[in-house]
């Protein structure tokens, strides 16, 4: 038994130290869902802010939705030991981590205050009830529209972002505009006592489509009176 107990106390050790905060200081705001402790930058898993150029519109007022996001977080751990659980490295190389100030999961008061959706293709779904709390109660983005902030980065228009990297690049310069070729000139006009019965007479001497003003055009054969008849 005596042998067993180093054993035992080594276990312990590392049970303790995987269930040790992976990261723990003062922190500061990249953007609603981004942080940075002593240079390590950190992603708050399973959620996804608006970006920091992104715009929202609340009351018919556009207003900038992802700097409301990001300033609120930066209200919540202003001063306090932020302690950031990992769970995962994305492909950016940044850690993706559970962040909590003392018991409060900020993953989750985010969702809770309408500033973050849940990220349901990256775990988010364990956040879906604080996400329906805040729908119903029209908190933040929830109050107005907005657009969802994966679709935003998607856009190859879409502004630069101080925390999350656009997932497509920016569209390539457009090719230079050839001047446009010149308009077909119209038929030559026929001699001044030419009479066309009707369109299909027209079009039989090759002399379709008339423009108004030709020799041949007539009122009646131009049935939208655009000064093209017989197109």
């Amino acid at each position: 038994m005596r042998q067993l107990m180093p054993l035992a106390a080594l276990l312990l050790a590392a049970t303790a130290s995987a269930q040790a905060p992976t990261i723990v200081g003062i922190a500061t705001v990249t953007d609603g869902d981004t942080l940075q402790i002593r240079g390590t930058k950190i992603r708050l898993f399973g959620i996804d802010a608006p970006e920091s150029s992104q715009t929202c519109t609340r009351n018919g007022q556009s207003y900038g939705c992802g700097r409301e996001s990001a300033n609120q977080l930066a209200a919540l751990i202003a001063g306090k030991n932020v302690s950031c659980f990992q769970k995962d490295i994305d492909r950016y190389g940044r850690m993706v981590a559970v962040c909590r100030v003392g018991n409060t999961d900020l993953n989750r008061l985010l969702v809770e205050r309408g500033l973050a959706l849940p990220y349901i293709e990256y775990g988010g779904s364990i956040y879906a009830d604080a996400h329906r709390q805040a729908v119903q109660q029209g908190r933040g983005l929830h109050a107005g529209t907005y657009q969802l902030p994966w679709n935003y980065r998607k856009d190859p228009n879409t502004p630069p972002t101080n925390g999350t990297a656009q997932l497509q690049p920016a569209k390539p310069a457009a090719a230079p505009v050839s001047a446009p070729k010149p308009a077909a000139a119209a038929p030559a006009p026929a001699p001044s006592n030419v009479y066309y019965a009707n369109c299909s007479a027209a079009r039989a001497a090759g002399a379709a489509p008339l423009y108004r003003g030709q020799p041949g055009y007539r009122p009646a054969m131009d049935r939208d009176n655009d000064g093209v008849a017989c197109e």
